[in-house]
């Protein structure tokens, strides 16, 4: 004896459970929802700028001053701002050295000229020097003092040279000290 009514196709099953699963789901999350929702808070795009030079390291300590572009945000702004107490004289100062040994390439083998520099930098940007070749570099004196701008977490340096500028990213080091994270350049006009 045969049945005489069509035969079940499991995908089709499977796909009508699926969604009667899903609607089952989504009224139950829509009957105990609350009735009023909290607004997201947003972090400010906060920015603060110091500026000290090697020359003049209490220069701009007390500058640090936190700014915000949006409106609504936790009412804290030094969870997002950079730390008005850092050192920032002395992150002026690791950036001047830096330079000053970046510059002095000429007549240096790679191993020497990235040895000096080494000492000042993050293990990421040690691990990077070894593979420079000291006669690129495109500058052979530093002009200026750095200038610095303090970051969360750490400083952006731009120090002035006889044919552009260097621009470094400094990390403060947990129980003090800055190194040198990143450098770029920035060719003369």
């Amino acid at each position: 004896m045969t049945a005489d009514h069509p035969r079940v196709n499991p995908r089709r099953l499977l796909a009508l459970l699926a969604a009667l699963t899903a609607a089952v789901l989504l009224l139950l999350r829509i009957n105990t929802a609350p009735a009023a929702t909290t607004p997201a808070l947003t972090a400010p795009a906060a920015t603060a700028t110091a500026t000290a030079t090697a020359a003049d390291p209490g220069a701009g300590a007390a500058a640090v001053s936190p700014t915000a572009s949006d409106a609504d945000y936790i009412d804290d702004d030094s969870l997002y701002a950079p730390d008005p107490h850092a050192d920032i004289a002395g992150a002026a100062a690791v950036a001047d050295r830096f330079a000053r040994a970046w510059t002095r390439h000429t007549g240096s083998d790679a191993t020497t000229w990235a040895t000096r520099l080494t000492a000042l930098a993050t293990p990421t940007l040690a691990g990077a020097l070894p593979g420079i070749d000291p006669a690129v570099v495109p500058a052979d004196t530093v002009t200026a003092a750095p200038t610095l701008t303090a970051t969360l977490g750490g400083a952006d340096a731009s120090i002035p040279t006889d044919a552009g500028t260097l621009r470094l990213t400094l990390i403060e080091q947990t129980g003090g000290g800055w190194k040198v994270d990143t450098l770029d350049w920035e060719p003369a006009r």
